[in-house]
C-alpha cells in the first residue's frame, strides 16, 4: 500500500473514531443540506451513519449479527450504526419501520431507512441506510457481504416498500 493511500487510511479512521465519540468536525452545510424540518444535527448524524455503514463495506453477513467483529443482518448494520452516534433503534425490522416519520422516496437523505420486501411479505423484512444518489447501504443476506446497491435497479425497486426518517 502507498504511502498516500495509508495516510488517507489512518485519516479516515482517526475521523471515524473521532464521530464515534461525538469530536469529529461538522461538515459545511449548504442552505439545501438542512430545512426549517431538519436541522442541521440531523443532516450531520444522517450522514455520519452513512460514512461509518460504508466503512463495513465487505464484512461478512452475519443472521442476528450486530457487530463489525462478529458480522451484520440488516436490521443488525442500521442499530449498530446510528447507535454509534447515540440514536437508540429497536433491532428488528418490525421494529424498525415503525419509528421516525415516513418519507417520500422523491425526498430521501443521507440516513434515511429504506425498506423492503424481498421474500414476498406483507410487511418489509429488509431494510438498509439510503447514502446519496439512490444508493443505499445493506447487509443483504447469508453468504454475501456488506455493501451499497442502487435503488433504481429493477429488483429493488420491485421490492420497494417504504422509507423513515429518524433522525
Amino acid at each position: 500500500m502507498g504511502t498516500r493511500r495509508r495516510i488517507a487510511s489512518c485519516f479516515l479512521a482517526i475521523l471515524l473514531a473521532a464521530a464515534a465519540v461525538g469530536c469529529a468536525p461538522k461538515r459545511i452545510l449548504r442552505d439545501t443540506d438542512a430545512t426549517a424540518e431538519e436541522p442541521a444535527a440531523a443532516v450531520d448524524v444522517g450522514q455520519q451513519v452513512v460514512e461509518l455503514a460504508k466503512a463495513q463495506i465487505g464484512t461478512p453477513y452475519a443472521f442476528g449479527g450486530s457487530r463489525p467483529e462478529d458480522g451484520f443482518d440488516c436490521s443488525g448494520l442500521v442499530q449498530w450504526a446510528y447507535g454509534r452516534f447515540g440514536v437508540a433503534l429497536p433491532r428488528s425490522v418490525d421494529e424498525q419501520v415503525q419509528i421516525g416519520r415516513p418519507v417520500e422516496a422523491a425526498d430521501l437523505r443521507p440516513g434515511d431507512l429504506v425498506f423492503f420486501n424481498v421474500h414476498g411479505s406483507a410487511t418489509p423484512d429488509h431494510v438498509g441506510i439510503y447514502a446519496e444518489k439512490s444508493r443505499f447501504v445493506h447487509a443483504p443476506k447469508s453468504g454475501d457481504v456488506v455493501r451499497t446497491e442502487s435503488l433504481n435497479d429493477a429488483w429493488w425497486r420491485r421490492r420497494w416498500s417504504s422509507s423513515r426518517r429518524v433522525n
